[in-house]
């Protein structure tokens, strides 16, 4: 499972280049998309949903583009339709290996952990851009915000260690 939807009560798996959307209370498969012809994403790899769940955004590890969707597209529960890659080409995604992603609604910014290069990326949801990125520590495994949404802790699986980063400061 990648990601959960609460407001449509779906899950969103990975296999492949296919995405799976299954109900949340059956488990049982609603939506199967092979993202490869429809979208030209050939490994998908960590997504999310916006917090409005609104848009869900899809890292498509081979081509390193971040990519994003309109939930709303979403007919029925069986069928996805328009669909549109609006990642703009100067972004230099290619660069990361993205394993991780959480959205801050109270910043309106989402975060991405790459476990590769051992740091956090400030991304700006609707424009894509990366405002910022931060060491980390050897390879960044998870990250949660605190209840006061001020501070996030990123655990690091090769230092066996967690740092705080001060979200306002972005450092």
């Amino acid at each position: 499972i990648e990601c959960f939807h609460p407001g449509k009560g779906l899950f969103m798996g990975v296999k492949a280049s296919d995405i799976t959307f299954s109900d949340s209370l059956t488990f049982a498969p609603v939506l199967n998309k092979n993202m490869q012809t429809s979208d030209n994403i050939v490994s998908p790899g960590v997504s999310a949903f916006s917090p409005d769940g609104n848009f869900l955004f899809i890292y498509d590890v081979y081509y390193g583009k971040l990519h994003w969707f309109s939930v709303n597209e979403l007919v029925s529960y069986s069928q996805m339709l328009a669909l549109g890659d609006l990642v703009p080409d100067a972004q230099p995604y290619s660069y990361y290996s993205f394993t991780k992603f959480m959205f801050d609604s109270q910043r309106n910014l989402l975060y991405a952990l790459d476990t590769n290069k051992n740091i956090l990326a400030f991304i700006d949801p609707g424009t894509l851009a990366i405002e910022k990125t931060i060491i980390t520590g050897s390879r960044p495994a998870d990250m949660s915000i605190n209840e006061n949404g001020d501070k996030m802790y990123v655990a690091n699986y090769g230092a066996t260690s967690i740092i705080e980063v001060d979200l306002a400061a972005q450092a």
